[in-house]
């Protein structure tokens, strides 16, 4: 490690010499700059790669040349449009309500079935309520007005309780209506 000295310079300037009319070298010489306080400088020297540093750049190599790389897709070329995606998200999502609220009472997966399809309709709703491309669509209100109907059952009332009859048909009318939405591309 090296260090270095420096040394500050702060001008003090007292007040009864320069308040005279007449400075004279001799006075100015008397009052000359000097250096009242140092502070060290130090300068690091550049450290040494560590075990730790130098083990894992080389298992971030060993996985960079070993590891599969796959496809780079970025939308541009060959993939599915966004369009595509939201189709097949939301036609599979109708899918699985239609299957939960079909479900018996006392089937033993309705429990798992109702909670996976909490968790799959809070993700379609998280991900397409912001999009301005999808919002507008008729297939996306549909879709969100039956989610938003069986959500509010089943946080209401429990897993444990049927849908009404009048409500299911309700839901099962607003999903047909998306899924030819979706067939229409709207």
């Amino acid at each position: 490690m090296a260090s270095t000295m420096m040394k500050s310079v702060t001008l003090v300037a007292p007040t009864s010499a320069l308040s005279s009319k007449k400075a004279t070298p001799a006075k100015l010489s008397a009052i000359s700059a000097r250096p009242v306080a140092t502070r060290p400088t130090v300068v690091l020297a550049q450290a040494d790669a560590g075990r730790r540093e130098v083990a894992l750049a080389g298992m971030a190599a060993i996985a960079a040349t070993v590891l599969p790389v796959g496809k780079a897709n970025a939308g541009l070329f060959g993939g599915k449009s966004r369009e595509e995606i939201y189709a097949d998200q939301t036609t599979a999502l109708i899918t699985e309500i239609l299957t939960t609220i079909t479900l018996p009472r006392d089937d033993e997966t309705r429990g798992d079935a109702i909670k996976h399809l909490k968790g799959s309709s809070n993700e379609w709703v998280a991900k397409y309520r912001r999009d301005n491309s999808v919002s507008g669509r008729p297939s996306y209100g549909y879709t969100y007005s039956a989610v938003n109907a069986v959500q509010g059952h089943y946080t209401n009332f429990g897993t444990k309780a049927p849908i009404p009859k009048k409500r299911a048909e309700r839901i099962v009318k607003e999903l047909k209506d998306a899924q030819v939405a979706i067939g229409r591309g709207r």
